[in-house]
């Protein structure tokens, strides 16, 4: 048995119909349908194509899987932005949309920072908000379990998450229709949402048989 055609290190196991000479197995494979036109008469090709193709199906699966997960992640940590917000306004009867956008502003700033308590000169600080405040600790306790579990000591978020699930709140707030700075209709419809999550969760009923 002579040397692989391609490394000319390993012994060369396959015959390659396509180089008319022979590979070694990690040549084969490395090479095929990459580099090398495989003729469909080839019976290396014919035993490991399907096996290939399976692979294939089964990174594209786990990549969607992932990207699902990260949507999840986020929608997770906006939902928590929110819920806190509509407590706030439940709590606040004066709050309006324009503190609501304030809270999420305060939020982002201080995690853009890196929650530094460091001032440059010629830089004012910002005055506390407890709004804002009320938002940091609640995305700070926040965990994320798949399934839209929250429990303590899983999955954390990472700084850019917070900002983006921040950025998706202050968006919601701007977008939402009628919504003015001095008025509570963005907060108005976060209520209502809410509403209508627990009256579908009261309703949702589990059948049992007989």
């Amino acid at each position: 048995m002579g040397l692989c055609r391609h490394c000319g290190k390993r012994k060369a196991k396959r015959s390659c119909p396509a180089l008319g000479s022979e590979l070694c197995s990690l040549c084969c494979g490395t090479l095929r349908e990459r580099e090398l036109h495989c003729p469909p008469s080839c019976r290396t090709l014919a035993e490991h194509k399907p096996y290939q193709e399976k692979r294939v199906l089964e990174r594209r699966a786990e990549r969607a899987g992932r990207e699902r997960r990260l949507d999840e992640r986020l929608s997770w940590l906006a939902f928590t932005v929110e819920t806190t917000l509509r407590e706030l306004a439940r709590r606040l009867p004066g709050i309006t949309d324009r503190d609501a956008a304030l809270a999420v502003a305060y939020a982002r700033e201080k995690f853009e920072r890196g929650q530094s308590l460091l001032v440059l000169p010629g830089a004012a600080r910002r005055p506390q908000s407890e709004t804002g405040e009320a938002v940091v600790r609640a995305i700070e306790e926040c965990r994320f379990q798949p399934g839209g579990l929250i429990t303590t000591g899983t999955e954390t978020y990472t700084r850019d998450d917070r900002l983006v699930a921040l950025d998706f709140v202050a968006r919601t707030i701007q977008t939402t229709p009628g919504s003015r700075a001095e008025g509570r209709v963005y907060l108005q419809s976060l209520a209502a949402r809410f509403d209508a999550a627990q009256k579908a969760s009261r309703e949702r009923k589990i059948l049992t048989p007989g």
